[in-house]
């Protein structure tokens, strides 16, 4: 009894045994998989993170680059109140301002008159005469005027710049203006002194002439009097005959030009 007592406690010994696995054990067991060699198993990746040469390639890439479009600034206007006189600049279109001044209301309406005129008219806009219209005893103010009909009884007041074409007929003492121009088959003979900013003569013009930027006569122009401007422009076919004051210091008209051409 004894005997088989033992021998039932060292096999139910042995089973326990055979559940336990020690040190060495694993190693052994580890050794038999291969799992401890030097180079180590691995398995790609189903997804893969690019190498920084491909970085490099994408981001340098036309695909990739940013776009920039072009972007159309708005136009810029430059005003004159014609309350206050006072100069702004405005950008986009033209409809309705206040001076930022005087806060005068200020009408930017365009006038085209055609035939006889009797109203005074006051605008930030254009103001177009037509050939054939006729003013009367008015007083005209605008930012720009085109004449090409009779206005010589009318008094002119334009805050940038005066356009005279073939036919215009005017009395320039009447007319205050920033700058002049004098369209091809234009002819205009004044003894006043007239100041403006930039002069283009394209017609005729016998006057003596100070322009505070320049004066530019062109091809098939004519002019004769006197010039006192920083700088001159005569394009080859332009024909001049004038007593000219050229440089940057703007002097008095009463002085003497220093050469003639």
């Amino acid at each position: 009894m004894h005997c088989a007592h033992l021998r039932s406690k060292g096999s139910s010994l042995a089973k326990k045994k055979t559940s336990v696995i020690d040190s060495f054990a694993s190693v052994q067991a580890v050794k038999r998989s291969g799992r401890a060699s030097k180079e180590a198993r691995t398995r790609a990746s189903a997804s893969r993170l690019p190498d920084k040469a491909g970085v490099r390639e994408r981001k340098s890439s036309p695909k990739n680059e940013a776009r920039i479009g072009q972007t159309a600034m708005p136009a810029r206007h430059e005003l004159v109140c014609y309350s206050c006189n006072y100069a702004f600049t405005v950008q986009g279109r033209i409809h309705y301002y206040i001076c930022p001044k005087c806060k005068h209301e200020l009408d930017t309406t365009d006038h085209v008159i055609n035939d006889k005129w009797s109203l005074d008219i006051k605008t930030m806009g254009s103001i177009e005469i037509k050939p054939g219209a006729v003013l009367e005893a008015v007083t005209l103010v605008a930012q720009n005027i085109i004449v090409a009909g009779d206005a010589k009884k009318a008094t002119l007041q334009i805050t940038r710049h005066l356009e005279l074409c073939e036919g215009a007929v005017v009395d320039l003492g009447r007319i205050t203006m920033r700058d002049l121009v004098i369209r091809p088959g234009a002819t205009f003979v004044t003894r006043r002194k007239m100041n403006c900013r930039q002069i283009d003569i394209g017609g005729t013009l016998k006057a003596k002439l100070r322009a505070e930027e320049k004066i530019v006569i062109r091809k098939g122009a004519r002019f004769t009097g006197e010039i006192y401007t920083p700088r001159l422009i005569v394009e080859e076919g332009a024909r001049i005959s004038a007593a000219t004051y050229l440089g940057s210091a703007m002097v008095d008209m009463q002085q003497e030009p220093r050469n003639a051409a």
